[in-house]
């Protein structure tokens, strides 16, 4: 998805959400040390369970934002291992809809990866979850021989979009903390040969109030800038994209989820925190409002970007530290 454009703020929007963030299920078959879920000390910010998302209710919730032009598939759980993804994905490109999805591969066989080539998903983004075996089975918890199944998974997914033509976008992420940001220069590398369109970097988001300790990347340090400045000036094919150093002043105060993007689960249940806060009847729910995105706890937000503040959970995270261009 291109990166958002800034609006005018303001504590109320006059047009409704042009792209949903759907969370299509809970489940995973990784236990990946950074990710919220296995996370000990960010318990004030997570979920019960959710259900996973079913055909009727996608098709649903569909029906609710008539001016839609593309939707994506997030949130903390393995897409595929939603028994009617492929349905989904289907629904969505039977409304013209541009699909973007983010999966770790490892259950994508022959047959689905044709389906997603010849659908409407514009983009792929397979989450790699190491630099090598060693480094896969120390971040996900799972056996490090996966590593070799996931690149397998890249390399057919290439070869599947050059042998049909496609205009699918095949991108690798990678997230790098101030222990494994040495990485890049060899994940860019593996990635370029394997030939994927874009390879992007994903700063560890710390999901807490920082603490002596943390291995988030900021933009004083002056040791990942240089390196980052070494790696931004060598030519490759594939693109790539730098993770966003965390600040400690000078925040944007703006994310996309309270103007541009909703976030929803199969309930309704929305969230406009494009990060941390999943889907959440405290947040509201598209069923139960006409106008969910101005409803009171959307102004309240918006209202403290306004006056140069902002909830606690988003002063460590990189859409206060992104910088947004002005449309």
């Amino acid at each position: 998805m291109k990166l958002l454009k800034k609006p005018a703020l303001s504590e109320t929007v006059s047009v409704k959400p042009t792209h949903l963030v759907f969370y299509p299920t809970d489940k995973c078959n990784l236990r990946c040390s950074w990710c919220l879920r296995e996370r000990t000390e960010a318990k004030e910010i997570q979920h019960a369970k959710m259900q996973d998302l079913d055909l009727r209710s996608f098709g649903r919730i569909l029906d609710c934002f008539p001016s839609l032009t593309s939707i994506s598939f997030a949130g903390q759980g393995e897409l595929f291992l939603n028994s009617q993804a492929i349905d989904m994905i289907g629904l969505a490109g039977k409304r013209k809809l541009r699909v973007y999805i983010t999966t770790n591969g490892l259950i994508l066989n022959e047959n689905r990866i044709q389906q997603l080539i010849t659908s409407n998903v514009v983009q792929i983004n397979i989450s790699l979850k190491g630099m090598d075996p060693i480094e896969y089975a120390g971040v996900t918890g799972t056996p490090g021989y996966l590593f070799n199944r996931q690149i397998k998974i890249i390399e057919k997914l290439v070869q599947a979009k050059k042998r049909n033509k496609s205009r699918m976008d095949v991108r690798v992420s990678y997230v790098v903390d101030c222990n494994t940001y040495q990485n890049m220069g060899p994940v860019i590398n593996r990635m370029d040969a394997l030939g994927v369109d874009k390879i992007l970097f994903d700063n560890l988001v710390p999901f807490h109030d920082l603490k002596t300790g943390h291995l988030s990347l900021f933009a004083d340090d002056t040791n990942v800038v240089q390196h980052i400045k070494s790696l931004a000036g060598t030519a490759r094919k594939a693109s790539v994209e730098f993770p966003v150093l965390l600040k400690r002043d000078g925040f944007s105060y703006f994310c996309p989820g309270f103007y541009n993007v909703l976030n929803v689960d199969r309930f309704g249940n929305v969230s406009g925190c494009m990060r941390v806060l999943t889907p959440s009847p405290s947040y509201g729910n598209i069923f139960e409002m006409a106008n969910v995105t101005n409803n009171p706890y959307f102004r309240h937000v918006r209202g403290l970007f306004l006056k140069k503040e902002m909830p606690n959970h988003c002063r460590t995270c990189v859409e206060m530290s992104r910088e947004y261009p002005s449309g």
